[in-house]
């Protein structure tokens, strides 16, 4: 249904949280020990506070205002599809939670993997994806033939979204549980901003989400033209099974190097090199 495409693209590209991925991965890495695993929880859970309150922010945001957003990344379906844009806006404002998720999973995914915790979050988002292919195969099967028919368009992209919610939520409890097992704290509310390592996290993070954020500009860009042309939906949907063949083989290429190296890495020799 490329009516989905759409508030996918808004709702899923709005935050990088690989960068949270890897900056929460790259400071726990550098503490070893239980003492230093101790020392690590304030700051998970100072950071994971911070995050959560600016992600529920953008929650009530997208559902107060989502017409507006996507007037703003897509005017032409004002006029172009307007039913498209309706189903667009029901769309963005059930999947308005996955952002809190999405900034929670993404913390989590580094935690772990800096606790050598790797098989869970490399399986996790298997829950996202197979909830989604039961809640649509599911939907197929009650409607049958019936299931393409525009009178149904609206139930079928409000299943797809609350599927995406669901398998997010079921994604981010098992990331908490084995986070919790792990001995790097649960979900608690902390604000210790005083902490100098969260100052220093907050130092790192700040520019490295901007840049990132920078880089989704493009996703926005390509919805406001495509807007314009005769089938928009169809036009972003193409857009996005063109950047799937683009980032298929690089994210094979880059599984193969990071998946062996990333374990050991924290062990590598730091050599100094003098300069002549």
């Amino acid at each position: 249904m490329p009516t989905s495409t759409i508030a996918f693209d808004i709702e899923v590209a709005g935050f990088p949280w690989e960068e949270v991925d890897e900056i929460t991965r790259g400071y726990l890495l550098s503490r070893e020990g239980d003492a230093d695993k101790r020392e690590a929880i304030p700051v998970i859970e100072t950071i994971s506070t911070l995050v959560g309150l600016i992600m529920l922010g953008v929650t009530v945001i997208v559902v107060g205002f989502a017409p507006q957003l996507l007037t703003l990344v897509a005017p032409g379906l004002v006029e172009k599809e307007p039913l498209v844009r309706e189903i667009a806006i029901h769309q963005l404002r059930i999947m308005a939670p996955t952002a809190w998720f999405a900034g929670m999973i993404g913390i989590g995914f580094g935690a772990l993997n800096a606790a050598d915790v790797y098989w869970l979050p490399s399986i996790s988002p298997l829950l996202s994806s197979v909830t989604i292919v039961v809640a649509v195969g599911g939907l197929a099967f009650w409607l049958g033939s019936q299931v393409s028919d525009p009178q149904y368009a609206l139930l079928g992209g409000s299943v797809l979204a609350g599927a995406f919610v669901v398998g997010t939520v079921l994604q981010w409890v098992a990331q908490a549980i084995a986070q919790r097992q792990a001995g790097l704290g649960g979900f608690r509310l902390r604000l210790d901003l005083k902490n100098p390592a969260v100052k220093d996290v907050l130092t790192v993070m700040g520019p490295a989400l901007f840049a990132s954020g920078m880089l989704q500009i493009n996703v926005y860009t390509d919805m406001y033209f495509t807007s314009y042309l005769e089938k928009p939906s169809a036009a972003v949907s193409a857009l996005d099974y063109a950047n799937l063949l683009v980032q298929t083989p690089l994210g094979i290429l880059s599984n193969m190097i990071l998946v062996p190296l990333l374990p050991v890495s924290p062990n590598f020799p730091i050599r100094k090199i003098g300069l002549p």
